[in-house]
């Protein structure tokens, strides 16, 4: 989920970023990655697919920042694939707070731990960045803050290995017993 306002100064820096990502797919084939392109509205849809995402798609053109519904969308898309539930995940990349649209961080966070796809955060140094919603959304991954657009590409690399090689277990807070799923195996547990 990737922030196309014209705030963000290095756009080709950001699409060497998106470049990252490919690079990393063509070592894993079975890894499918999809994209939002978001400003004011969502820009550019890309359907998870074992195909190079278009790093054009970004243009840097957008007024405001839509930060909640581009997140919205990239949960919808991902809840699409095909993947294993808790393989989905979304990076999203900002510089900038939700200045603009019609969902809110809370609709977000339900919208995510209903559906069971996991938010990675970066967020890109700028006057407007407003970390704490960023971290607060982050879940079954971590926030991640870049001071540079450059930083960005290590960083989805960073995260993109560590998604394909760890766990995430969720469960309702206040459910007993939980039972936890792990790569097909279940195990019931009560805290």
């Amino acid at each position: 989920v990737v922030d196309n306002s014209g705030s963000i100064k290095e756009q080709d820096l950001l699409r060497g970023a998106i470049q990252g990502l490919n690079e990393m797919q063509e070592a894993r084939p079975s890894l499918e990655l999809g994209m939002i392109v978001f400003d004011t509205t969502v820009v550019q849809q890309v359907k998870p697919s074992p195909k190079a995402l278009d790093q054009a798609l970004i243009t840097g053109k957008g007024q405001n920042t839509a930060l909640w519904l581009g997140v919205d969308a990239g949960i919808k898309l991902a809840s699409n694939c095909e993947a294993p539930v808790l393989d989905r995940y979304l990076f999203v990349v900002t510089d900038g707070a939700n200045n603009t649209g019609n969902k809110s961080k809370a609709e977000i966070i339900k919208a995510a731990n209903d559906t069971g796809v996991g938010i990675c955060t970066v967020g890109i140094y700028s006057d407007k960045l407003q970390a704490q919603p960023l971290k607060d959304v982050a879940l079954g991954c971590a926030y991640r803050f870049a001071k540079d657009v450059e930083t960005v590409r290590g960083l989805l690399q960073e995260i993109l290995y560590d998604t394909g090689n760890s766990w995430r277990i969720t469960a309702d807070a206040y459910a007993c017993p939980v039972t936890l799923s792990v790569r097909g195996t279940s195990l019931e547990v009560c805290p």
